[in-house]
C-alpha cells in the first residue's frame, strides 16, 4: 500500500519506511530484553519474561490505528470501479504467476539466511560457543539494528535511482564476500570486534536487501494480483529460507566444529539469490498502475 501511494520516483525510498520496522522492531525488542535480563535468573523466568509481550499490546494497538486510518491506493481503486476484482486471488496467482511466485519465493534467500544468522544464532554463538557475557551479544545486536535502521532509507533512495537490481544484487554479493570475515570478527573474543562484526551486517547486507522487499515484490505483480501474490511469495520464503538458518547453523557448527561450514552455506544462499534476480526483470521504472 505504501508502495502504490508513492510518487513518481520515489517507491523504492517510500517501500523502505515500511521495512524500516524489521529493524526497528529488533532495537525495540534488543532494548527490552537488555532492561528484563538485568533482573536475576529466578524473577526472569518467573515473571520477567512476559514483559517485552505486555508490552508488544501497545504496538499492536498503535498498528492497527494506522492500518484503519490508512486508505486503499488508486492503483486498487481503479480495478475495482472497473469490476476486475479476483474472487479467488491465490488461486489466480498460482494459475497465472506460478513461475514468478516460485522465483520470488527464493529471492530473499540471502537476506533471510543472514539476517537470522546475525539477529539469532550469532547470540547463542557468541554466548555459548565463545563463552562472553549475553551483555556483548545484546548490545552489538542493538548498534547494528540501529545502523540498519538508519541505512535502509538510503538504499531505498538509491534502488530509486539505479534500480532494484543493482542495490539488491550488491547486498547479496556484500552477504557472499562477508561471510567468512564475519566469522573472524566474532571468533576473536573482541566486544568491539563483534559490534562491528554485526553492525556490517545488519547496516550493509540487510539494509540493502532488506529495505528493498516491500517495493520489489509490490512491483512484480499486476494490481489484482499484487497483494495476494506478493504475500504468498514473501511468507513462503520465511517458511523456505528464515525459519531454518539457525537450526541448520547450529548443526553445522556441532558436526563441523567450526564456523566454515555456515561461511559456505551464507554463499550458496548469496548464489540463490542472485539466480533469482538475473532471472526478474528490472522494475524501477514501470509504472505498476497500468
Amino acid at each position: 500500500m505504501s508502495v502504490e501511494h508513492a510518487p513518481k520516483g520515489r517507491r523504492g525510498l517510500w517501500g523502505a519506511t515500511m521495512q524500516m520496522g524489521v529493524p526497528a522492531g529488533l532495537l525495540l525488542s534488543a532494548g527490552m530484553f537488555a532492561v528484563v535480563s538485568l533482573l536475576p535468573d529466578d524473577a526472569f523466568f518467573a515473571w520477567g519474561w512476559r514483559i517485552p509481550f505486555l508490552f508488544s499490546l501497545v504496538l499492536l494497538l498503535v498498528g492497527m490505528y494506522i492500518r484503519l486510518q490508512v486508505t486503499e491506493p488508486p492503483a486498487f481503486k481503479k480495478v475495482a470501479e472497473e469490476g476486475d476484482i479476483e474472487k479467488f486471488p491465490i488461486l489466480s496467482v498460482i494459475k497465472h504467476e506460478k513461475k514468478k511466485t516460485l522465483i520470488m519465493m527464493f529471492y530473499q534467500t540471502v537476506a533471510n539466511v543472514g539476517y537470522f544468522l546475525i539477529t539469532v544464532y550469532s547470540l547463542s554463538y557468541i554466548t555459548q560457543q565463545l563463552g562472553l557475557p549475553k551483555s556483548v551479544a545484546t548490545t552489538a545486536l542493538m548498534v547494528g539494528a540501529a545502523v540498519d535502521l538508519c541505512m535502509q532509507p538510503v538504499f531505498g533512495w538509491l534502488s530509486d535511482k539505479y534500480g532494484r537490481k543493482k542495490v539488491y544484487g550488491f547486498g547479496a554479493i556484500f552477504f557472499a564476500v562477508y561471510a567468512f570475515p564475519f566469522f573472524m570478527l566474532l571468533n576473536t573474543g573482541n566486544p568491539s570486534l563483534i559490534i562491528l562484526a554485526l553492525t556490517l551486517g545488519l547496516g550493509i547486507g540487510h539494509a540493502s536487501t532488506g529495505s528493498l522487499h516491500g517495493v520489489i515484490y509490490a512491483e512484480q505483480y499486476r494490481t489484482k494480483y499484487r497483494f495476494s501474490g506478493s504475500s504468498v511469495a514473501y511468507q513462503l520464503s520465511g517458511i523456505v529460507s528464515s525459519a531454518p538458518t539457525p537450526i541448520i547453523a547450529a548443526w553445522l557448527v556441532a558436526n563441523t566444529g567450526n564456523s566454515t561450514s555456515v561461511s559456505w552455506y551464507v554463499i550458496f544462499a548469496a548464489l540463490i539469490t542472485l539466480t533469482c534476480i538475473f532471472m526478474t526483470k528490472e522494475t524501477y521504472k514501470i509504472n505498476i498502475n497500468e
